[in-house]
């Protein structure tokens, strides 16, 4: 199956007029534009099955969220905000980032001379593309291998239609070691294609399998300089005699004294911070959370509730959940409650701390289906105009990387607003021009 080609076929009336009727577009632009954006969403998602966890993410998104129902009544779907909304949170997660995926939006739209239109061309055909998909893999026994042979058997289709600047930036023209978008015999691509999709499967298995090779050479060659650099630090420590051992044994009562300063310090700002933490709310709320400086909380897999100080055997033995940081504050939270994760991204992609974060609060939002948010972006006061109207965008980008990243761990999109602040809510206390200022808090709804 040519998936572009089908879709084309039969819907690819609906979608032209949609495109032209919603985005100002003429019908010749809107079919152009259909053709390049299909092609792109196709390659980004083949893009994602290279590897078994991005095949694992997205089998699970699509089996979840796209079944192909928006397929039943297209005509009134691209009149919906949403359909906007929800395809261009999804836009990092199929292009590979934040980053690839604005590049991306650049160069289709100076290719297709529609400029920013190209965004919303992308954003509306991407649930699309993804319940098109949705649907031919639905009541299949073969699970995410369907869809990965699925989508693999589309290279050959997806790198002969993308035009090359396109093909170079996502890679397109590097699949199966062959350039497919400046052209190759139809036998010779048909073949690359077979090979590439055995490499694949390869890749994964040995993915699933921990791979390394070259990591498991270099690791003997590591013990054996660490083993080499503590002989030697043993062997020169013995040229001092008296001296060394009397600045051992000082370095030693010092750190027995300071141990035990911060174990007092440590266990007095536990009982604190767990007091307060039933009843802070507000915009200052920061990232200590119910957890910080005194062990992990314990979350109720019911209502999600903070219990405890922290994790004993019989906790681990009997499978409780446990939470820290600011995840821990927002699995306290109310309704009205804003908890504070601090900077999160670059403005290209979450930190990886942030990520971990995350997936923390995905998995309490979960186990709390009727619970909303709102991601709301702050930014610090540049002093002027021109730089805040761009923190202010940046903010956007920022808050649309937490909301993409919740959707693709499961959080259903309708339950999850976005807000670009800005300067307009400074924490107290705290100068409004200072980095601390740039932050995401996310308030329960």
């Amino acid at each position: 199956m040519d998936i572009m080609k089908t879709l084309a076929s039969q819907f690819g009336g609906q979608i032209i007029e949609g495109l032209a009727g919603n985005l100002g577009l003429g019908k010749n632009d809107a079919e152009s534009a259909m053709g390049s954006a299909v092609s792109t969403i196709l390659g980004g998602l083949i893009n994602n099955v290279g590897t078994s966890s991005g095949a694992d993410d997205l089998y699970n998104v699509i089996k979840k969220d796209h079944d192909g129902g928006i397929l039943d009544n297209l005509g009134s779907v691209f009149g919906n905000s949403s359909l906007l909304e929800t395809g261009a949170a999804m836009l990092p997660m199929i292009l590979g980032g934040q980053s690839t995926s604005s590049k991306v939006v650049d160069l289709a739209g100076r290719l297709l001379g529609i400029g920013g239109k190209s965004r919303s061309v992308l954003g509306m055909l991407a649930p699309i593309v993804m319940g098109f998909i949705g649907k031919q893999i639905s009541g299949k026994s073969n699970g995410k291998q369907g869809l990965i042979d699925l989508l693999l058997g589309q290279k050959e289709h997806v790198a002969k239609a993308a035009h090359p600047e396109m093909a170079s930036l996502l890679g397109f023209n590097k699949w199966g070691g062959q350039s497919y978008a400046s052209g190759g015999s139809s036998s010779s691509s048909s073949h690359s294609s077979t090979t590439t999709k055995r490499t694949v499967e390869t890749a994964h298995r040995e993915e699933e399998k921990g791979g390394g090779g070259f990591l498991k050479m270099l690791l003997p060659l590591l013990l054996l300089g660490l083993l080499g650099l503590f002989a030697w630090k043993m062997c020169g420590t013995g040229g001092t005699d008296g001296k060394v051992k009397g600045d051992d044994q000082k370095s030693k009562v010092q750190t027995e004294q300071t141990t035990k300063s911060r174990t007092n310090t440590s266990s007095s700002s536990s009982t604190t911070t767990r007091t307060d933490a039933k009843t802070r709310t507000g915009t200052n709320a920061g990232t200590a959370g119910s957890a910080a400086n005194g062990g992990a909380a314990k979350v109720d897999s019911k209502d999600g509730a903070v219990s405890g100080s922290g994790t004993g055997d019989a906790d681990v033995a009997a499978g409780a959940k446990t939470y820290t940081g600011s995840a821990a504050e927002f699995a306290n939270a109310k309704s009205g409650t804003r908890v504070n994760f601090g900077t999160v991204s670059d403005g290209k992609a979450l930190s990886a701390s942030a990520r971990a974060t995350f997936d923390q609060v995905a998995e309490i939002m979960k186990a709390n289906p009727d619970m909303k948010i709102d991601i709301r972006a702050h930014s610090k006061d540049h002093g002027n105009v021109v730089e805040n109207s761009a923190a202010r965008a940046a903010c956007k980008v920022r808050a649309g990387l937490v909301q993409a990243y919740l959707k693709l761990k499961g959080v259903a999109l309708d339950r999850i607003k976005s807000s670009s602040i800005g300067k307009k809510e400074p924490l107290s206390g705290i100068d409004a021009k200072d980095d601390k200022q740039k932050r995401i808090e996310i308030e329960v709804l």
